[in-house]
């Protein structure tokens, strides 16, 4: 490269269960792009923890770019995983430019690189801030809810593929101050983890909007279009694919699909009209599973389990997020956290919580137990039974897993569902095999672990109601 060229430094957030998406990335990156650096984050890797897999890039830990072990702990207990990665993002591109890097492209785990990505680079330099967009192209309008209004929910610019220059700092240190305790979904306050706050970026830092069709392609993008292989390299839009944004739960067990997202298949591009398409996911599903997929599938997150082994359920870590919040106000004290302070004390301070969050429902509106969906549970009971620590968590994992697997059961139905409707060609054989996974998906919902899950998602629904949990 002459000294007029940007050289780019490469990077993603990761997990240690997502440590084979991660070097996929990070070798088709250092591939693609002769003489450019690579390092990827690995957010939950606390010590002890197993090694990894050897990897021709750097792996940083949260210490490495400034992120102490307080705050650490008080991420890890508020977010999932894919909320820790995502509050993290903005840190790791600060550090890297902070370390003298002309550029920096940050670029989710769940992809890979087909084609040299210096020009991204340039526009950095040029432009400080690099956004990508979800679509280049309008999707058509539905009745009810359209494509483009989901994509406006998400945000419209994705926090999969960002480049920054250095002069962004003004830019990623707000979005940093966001992303540390507002990274979640949460529908009514326009959060989409870390992503939404990027469509306000666009009216409040200078940028520039990449409008490449070869990168960050993705199945939300690829309506009307398909990857073309000339001389075995995949081409897009009579151009180079440069990257491909395996998002959506992309199973490599299950490489006909794009997304292992129900929801999504309904308005995502399906692989069995994109031939191209199709061979790009075989590829890339090989690839991850001669990476260590499957076996480092199976690590759990060490943030995803109190210390003394008790899950760590949504509720419990919204509760924390919100108190922690106002805490940082001075409007309280400082919850205790279960990695920093133990796993009693803040399974205490919960149930403490939660009995006082019901208390104050039934002082403002009378019982409600006919009227929370509880049946004949009484609030206080449930909270008791809940937090009783040689019953409580162990049974709620056991709940969750049946619930999970009934989820399972019934998304694979449906896909058998909409594979009988292509597969059958007679009227009557169809409307009885539609009859019989009707029934059976019936069953599904009828079943007893629905029934049993009941009280708990009936409990978790009250803490959620004013009084029981705080607006972040």
């Amino acid at each position: 490269m002459t000294d007029c060229c940007a050289v780019i430094h490469g990077c993603t957030v990761t997990a240690q269960n997502f440590l084979a998406h991660a070097r996929v990335l990070g070798e088709s990156f250092l591939r693609h792009n002769p003489g450019a650096a690579f390092s990827a984050l690995v957010v939950d890797d606390p010590p002890g923890a197993p090694e990894h897999p050897q990897a021709p890039f750097e792996l940083l830990a949260p210490s490495d770019i400034g992120i102490d072990r307080e705050e650490l702990h008080a991420r890890g207990a508020m977010y999932s995983t894919q909320g820790l990665a995502g509050s993290m993002k903005p840190d790791l591109l600060l550090a890297l430019l902070a370390r003298g890097a002309d550029a920096v492209l940050l670029l989710d785990a769940d992809g890979r690189v087909y084609s040299e990505l210096d020009n991204l680079g340039e526009l950095a330099k040029t432009h400080l801030v690099v956004l990508s967009p979800h679509i280049l192209d309008p999707h058509p309008l539905w009745v009810n809810d359209s494509p483009e209004q989901i994509i406006m929910r998400a945000g419209v610019m994705n926090a999969g593929l960002v480049a920054v220059g250095a002069g962004a700092e003004p830019f990623l240190a707000w979005w940093s101050q966001r992303t540390r305790r507002r990274c979640v979904f949460d529908e009514q306050s326009a959060l989409a983890l870390g992503q939404t706050w990027l469509t306000m970026a666009v009216s409040l830092f200078e940028h520039h909007v990449l409008r490449d069709r070869g990168c960050n392609v993705a199945g939300w993008n690829l309506h009307g279009r398909d990857v073309e292989w000339v001389d075995e390299e995949p081409m897009i839009d009579g151009g180079p694919l440069r990257h491909f944004h395996f998002a959506g739960g992309f199973d490599p067990q299950c490489p006909s699909e794009l997304t292992s997202m129900v929801g999504n298949r309904m308005w995502w591009a399906s692989l069995r009209e994109r031939p191209g398409a199709q061979r790009l996911a075989r590829d890339y599903a090989q690839s991850l599973i001669s990476h260590g997929y499957r076996e480092l599938r199976g690590r759990r997150s060490y943030y995803e389990f109190a210390p003394d082994g008790s899950r760590l359920e949504p509720w419990m870590r919204s509760a924390y997020r919100g108190e922690l919040m106002r805490s940082e106000l001075g409007e309280c004290a400082r919850p205790p956290n279960p990695f920093t302070d133990g796993a009693q004390p803040f399974f205490q301070w919960l149930r403490e919580t939660a009995a006082e969050s019901a208390g104050l429902l039934e002082s403002q509106e009378g019982p409600r137990s006919a009227t929370t969906g509880l049946g004949n549970f009484d609030e206080r009971e449930l909270a008791d039974a809940l937090f009783d620590r040689s019953e409580l968590l162990g049974r709620i994992g056991e709940l969750e897993a049946i619930r999970d697997e009934s989820i399972a059961w019934a998304q694979r139905v449906s896909t058998e569902l909409e594979q009988a409707r292509e597969r059958l060609i007679s009227a009557d054989a169809r409307e009885d095999e539609l009859s019989r996974l009707r029934a059976t998906m019936q069953s599904v919902w009828e079943s007893p672990s629905w029934r049993l899950t009941r009280p708990l998602r009936a409990f978790k629904e009250l803490v959620r109601r004013p009084g029981g949990q705080a607006n972040g």
